[in-house]
């Protein structure tokens, strides 16, 4: 088991990390898809994800659930009164679940995420702002202690 401080430690290492579509790298630049999957498989809870092509605007025009499949292969959704540190918020934007982050402290609603918007990966609230508006699920990955 993956203790919860863990996944939080990793993930603030990862913060002021320019955002870049597909990018990978801390510090040089990574995405909302390759955020969480660039810390959970550091950690050895999932194993690297083949997202495919996605253009930046793909899910304001198909409803293929293209996010949202890979995550379940990883993760079982709960309740957002269960949500805690180190688990998967994942944000329905325009057509397709399709922005993820990671909780940080569920009491305040903090995620850290990539954002196009700021350009880079930040400290964020999911009740304030445009995430405030997107309707969301939460997951726990298998293997979170």
């Amino acid at each position: 088991m993956i203790p919860r401080d863990a996944i939080i430690a990793e993930a603030l290492k990862w913060i002021g990390t320019p955002y870049r579509h597909h990018g990978t790298v801390r510090g040089a630049g990574v995405d909302c898809a390759m955020l969480p999957q660039a810390i959970y498989t550091g950690l050895g809870l999932m194993e690297i994800a083949d997202f495919g092509d996605y253009p930046t605007q793909w899910h304001l025009h198909h409803d293929e659930e293209r996010y949202l499949s890979i995550v379940v292969r990883y993760a079982d959704e709960v309740l957002e009164a269960d949500a805690a540190p180190g688990d998967f918020l994942l944000f329905k934007v325009g057509r397709a679940y399709a922005h993820g982050g990671i909780i940080i402290d569920p009491d305040a609603c903090s995620i850290i995420h990539a954002s196009m918007d700021a350009g880079a990966v930040i400290l964020d609230r999911w009740d304030g702002g445009k995430l405030s508006r997107c309707p969301r699920r939460f997951f726990r990955l298998r293997g979170v202690g």
